[in-house]
């Protein structure tokens, strides 16, 4: 990269929900490294076979890196940024990672520099039209926009699956469908549509079009379960708005049918677009 590259000279106020999601991760930071599920590596093999040219790669909204961290082996350096200062700080120190405290929509990164523009689950917190623009600038001609998400997970089967477990987790999906909607439904920032919609009625630059990257599984106990829902921007705003914490109430309908001991597998469904400039 070469130092008499134009950067970028405007300044971009961060909308209200940027400011939410600063303070929502700074408060959980250790829960969302230890509970949020990882990526499986089968699809950082379907995305970097597409990249010829692997450079640099840039993660907006890297939280503790848990995308970054898997796109290192393959580019010679990666840029991690987030708005969230404890979420930085849980991110591990390692050689060819540089994370930067700014915002997606205003990046220190060189226009035309970046071979990859990633962004894993935080779509929905950052303002699409000055992000996009910002992609356009920092990714060279040729460079690939990738946006991935996940929603609403699906309980599946227990380790030891007894005759009627297939029942008892169609029940526990049940049990979860309403809490998601119903119960702290509400309380769901607005831009958290899109994640429900997959996408899809964004306008994504570059003709993006769709990509399929399979799903994250992961087994977890109950606990381990409750503990990632304590991850929810909803869970948190409920809290703070009805003084009360709503898992502990769904705890007791879970582990009605769902015994401690037992380990469950809990299915991600990704989705995500992806884009050549």
């Amino acid at each position: 990269m070469h130092s008499d590259v134009e950067k970028p000279t405007q300044s971009c106020k961060l909308k209200p929900a940027n400011l939410s999601m600063k303070l929502l991760f700074n408060d959980q930071s250790d829960k969302y490294k230890k509970y949020r599920p990882g990526y499986p590596q089968a699809l950082i093999k379907n995305l970097v076979e597409r990249i010829p040219e692997r450079k640099l790669a840039w993660d907006a909204g890297c939280g503790n890196g848990q995308l970054a961290l898997l796109l290192k082996p393959h580019f010679e350096q990666v840029v991690g940024s987030d708005p969230s200062v404890s979420q930085l700080a849980e991110a591990p120190k390692i050689e060819g990672i540089d994370w930067r405290l700014e915002p997606a929509e205003v990046s220190s990164l060189e226009t035309q520099s970046c071979d990859l523009v990633s962004i894993a689950q935080a779509l929905h917190w950052v303002n699409h039209e000055a992000f996009f623009a910002e992609v356009n600038r920092v990714l060279k001609p040729g460079g690939h926009f990738l946006a991935l998400g996940y929603g609403l997970n699906r309980i599946g089967t227990c380790e030891n699956s007894i005759a009627d477990d297939a029942a008892l987790s169609l029940l526990l999906n049940e049990i979860m469908s309403n809490f998601y909607y119903n119960i702290v439904g509400p309380f769901w920032e607005p831009e958290r549509a899109i994640i429900d919609k997959r996408y899809e009625t964004l306008n994504f630059p570059f003709e993006a079009q769709k990509f399929e990257p399979g799903e994250m599984i992961i087994e977890w106990n109950l606990n381990d379960y409750l503990g990632y829902l304590g991850t929810w921007s909803a869970v948190k705003s409920y809290q703070k708005e009805v003084g009360e914490n709503p898992i502990e109430d769904l705890a007791g309908q879970l582990s009605s049918l769902w015994q401690a001991n037992q380990t469950r597998k809990i299915h991600f469904p990704l989705f995500g677009y992806l884009g050549q400039k």
